[in-house]
């Protein structure tokens, strides 16, 4: 789980094929992705790497690839 400069954290829910951005505080701010093969769909997202940037990477497992998002 990834803090970002401003600790947020950053969670796959593997399960339901989607990332989860919470406040340090615990409190849930969005959700993103589906389960699926299309751009920001996942199938089995285990790794997240967010950059001070706000580059937010992927591994989606099961469709065999990394999606790069890029946070506003």
């Amino acid at each position: 789980m990834p803090c970002t400069p401003t600790n947020n954290v950053f969670v796959t829910d593997t399960n339901n094929g989607r990332i989860q951005k919470f406040t340090s505080a615990g409190v849930l701010i969005t959700v993103w992705g589906g389960p699926g093969s299309a751009d920001g769909e996942f199938s089995g997202p285990r790794g997240i790497v967010v950059k001070a940037d706000g580059t937010v990477y992927v591994t989606d497992t099961f469709n065999n690839r990394i999606q790069v998002f890029t946070l506003p």
